[in-house]
């Protein structure tokens, strides 16, 4: 089951690099293109261009890294009495309501399906730097989750851990 979600969130960034490159290399022949050489001294169309460009290229950087080590994630199998880590998929309860959670060392906010072991469901990756990621570390089944943000406080119940 972690392994196709692994794989879910590759994917997706493959098609995130694919647009992202392509959008990259759009802005780098803007920034280099005849027609955006300076008139004067306070036309920057070259110049946005450039930062545009060199943005996307860090953008593509960063996500080939993310890429990199989910490929090279491996998968933990969790025991219900564990306490959650890296590659633990949690299901929460708040307020009649249940969700899952997968957490991840990269790649956090992207939505996935699951379809194994009885459950059918979508998955949010979320990372250990998120509220979220940082307050379910260590946590085990039947523990209570406080998540503190701008927005406000949020409980949860750990109900299970995969």
């Amino acid at each position: 089951m972690k392994k196709s979600l692994l794989s879910q969130i590759a994917t997706q960034i493959e098609t995130e690099l694919g647009s992202l490159r392509a959008a990259a290399a759009a802005a780098h022949d803007a920034a280099t293109h005849a027609e955006n050489k300076p008139e004067n001294k306070y036309d920057t169309r070259g110049l946005e261009a450039s930062y545009l460009a060199g943005a996307q290229e860090a953008r593509v950087l960063q996500l080939q890294s993310a890429l990199e080590l989910l490929r090279s994630t491996v998968p933990r199998i969790f025991r219900s009495e564990d306490a959650v880590d890296l590659t633990a998929v949690v299901e929460l309860s708040s307020d009649d309501t249940s969700c899952w959670y997968f957490l991840i060392q990269v790649a956090g906010g992207y939505l996935l399906q699951i379809a194994s072991e009885g459950i059918q469901a979508q998955v949010v990756t979320v990372t250990p730097q998120t509220p979220l990621g940082r307050a379910l570390k260590g946590k085990r089944t039947g523990d209570e989750i406080v998540v503190r943000t701008d927005k406000g406080e949020k409980v949860y119940e750990l109900v299970r851990i995969l």
